[in-house]
């Protein structure tokens, strides 16, 4: 489905379902939309289409773009300790960025997951340091963890899906949900590409909001003050 079609259809989905059932389009996460059906939620449609939005940037496009991204970030106040992700598949790549954090003297966190409550917690990584492979295949680090959180200043996260008032999509572990209610100090930065913009995801989501978006494009930023 072309991307112009699909918000449309994801428009028409959110008035329709909004028509049909008010008292449950908060839980539009865990509610099946009409527009789907047969137990395929809206919220599960979005991901796919976000997926493959991505995954289908070539190769020397999506250089491009991380590259502007790394610019964009630049710019932005990330502090001294910065909680950042080792990106996978199609993720907005991460390498450059911590190259770029040890360059200037920042400390970069890599998280470590645990599956039994979809926790995660920062350890401490340095361009190099050893990584081992985990859950979902992901590179974890092994050096110490960072036991105070308050020290955070900045934590970077990988999106799926957002819009233009930063709400935001995951893969639907909660990690990040259950992670970022214990660092409120920590400024919440979403790494996206363009292509992954859909229209407003409104109350579809119960993920936590951002305070920025950084894409190739642009820098998102919240406009009012949040209150978690």
């Amino acid at each position: 489905m072309r991307k112009a079609h699909f918000n449309s259809f994801i428009r028409s989905c959110q008035i329709g379902w909004t028509n049909h059932r008010p008292s449950k389009y908060n839980e539009l996460n865990s509610d099946q939309n009409p527009c789907f059906g047969k137990g395929i939620t809206l919220k599960k449609g979005i991901r796919q289409e976000a997926i493959k939005r991505r995954n289908a940037i070539p190769v020397r496009l999506r250089r491009e773009k991380e590259e502007n991204i790394l610019k964009l970030l630049k710019t932005l106040p990330l502090g001294d300790h910065v909680f950042i992700y080792k990106n996978m598949r199609s993720e907005v790549a991460t390498d450059k960025i911590l190259l770029w954090l040890d360059e200037s003297g920042a400390t970069a966190y890599l998280p470590r997951t645990e599956l039994s409550d979809h926790s995660m917690q920062p350890h401490a990584y340095k361009p190099g340091d050893p990584l081992e492979i985990k859950n979902f295949g992901m590179a974890e680090p092994v050096n110490a963890p960072l036991e105070d959180l308050s020290q955070l200043s900045a934590i970077l996260i990988p999106l799926l899906a957002f819009d233009r008032d930063l709400h935001r999509i995951g893969y639907g572990g909660g990690f990040y949900d259950r992670f970022l209610p214990r660092a409120p100090q920590a400024l919440r930065i979403g790494l996206a590409f363009s292509e992954q913009e859909f229209e407003p995801l409104m109350q579809m989501t119960t993920d936590i909001p951002l305070d920025y978006i950084v894409t190739e494009k642009e820098i998102l930023k919240r406009s009012a003050g949040r209150t978690f």
